[in-house]
């Protein structure tokens, strides 16, 4: 969509722009919106202050990301195997009966009362 070319383009705009001003791109850093494109072309020689601090934030943030993540997978599994579980006991709640009619040739429902059992 030309919404997501567009936000793309921006992106590649933000990150030419950070490449050529440090404190654009120290703001960019701790802001923690990175990827590898940005942190892989950071020029040699270029003085970013505590730089070091920011690329241990920015992977600490993506592990403890990715553990949540992992962590809701889990969850959503355990609670879809809870209702699984659940649903099948219901399921199995029910009771089988005949139903209390027949079919005659034709297809068309012939009643039958089974009260014969009550007389």
């Amino acid at each position: 969509s030309s919404s997501s070319s567009s936000s793309e383009s921006l992106w590649d705009v933000l990150i030419r722009h950070a490449l050529q001003h440090e404190t654009f791109l120290a703001g960019l850093l701790d802001y923690g919106e990175v990827n590898s494109k940005l942190i892989a072309q950071i020029p040699d020689g270029m003085e970013i202050p505590n730089l070091k601090q920011k690329l241990m934030k920015i992977f600490a943030d993506h592990r403890f990301q990715k553990k949540a993540y992992e962590c809701l997978v889990r969850a959503c599994k355990t609670d879809c195997l809870i209702k699984l579980k659940q649903f099948y006991a219901l399921q199995n709640l029910g009771m089988r009966s005949d139903p209390p009619h027949e079919l005659d040739g034709e297809g068309h429902i012939i009643v039958r009362r089974r009260f014969s059992d009550l007389e």
